[in-house]
């Protein structure tokens, strides 16, 4: 008997299953990233299939691995201004220490230091009485 080649698996199986990109928004780089795949599905679509821009957009979120509306939403904004812009920088929310001063804080540090000296613990509700 001749030996014959062993495939217990088709090819789809052997590829790696894709990974959820955590929701947040798109960096400058995977802006251009979209525009460039779907400049490259445009070029390499077949002359003999009618050039719908829905379908190429289709096929760039199939091989990006992102949602068609972000697809959409990138090329929207790169057809309205030519450029693509950067990813809004989150605020920076001030904590609660931060938002007091020294003067304020000086003072719940003594009423906090005032309740150890009686042997007392400290409660919201107290603090706020005085």
């Amino acid at each position: 008997m001749e030996p014959t080649p062993f495939t217990s698996r088709p090819f789809k199986e052997l590829v790696s299953p894709r990974k959820k990109r955590k929701m947040s928004h798109f960096s400058e780089n995977e802006k251009i990233m979209i525009i460039n795949v779907f400049k490259y599905v445009k070029e390499t679509w077949p002359s003999d299939k009618y050039a719908s821009k829905e379908e190429m957009k289709d096929k760039t979120s199939d091989i990006l691995g992102i949602s068609k509306s972000a697809v959409y939403r990138v090329l929207k904004e790169y057809t309205k201004t030519n450029t693509v812009e950067p990813a809004a920088t989150p605020k920076k929310r001030l904590s609660i220490v931060d938002k007091i001063d020294d003067f304020d804080m000086s003072c719940i540090r003594r009423i906090v230091h005032s309740f150890y000296l009686k042997d007392e613990l400290p409660t919201a509700k107290k603090c706020y009485m005085l």
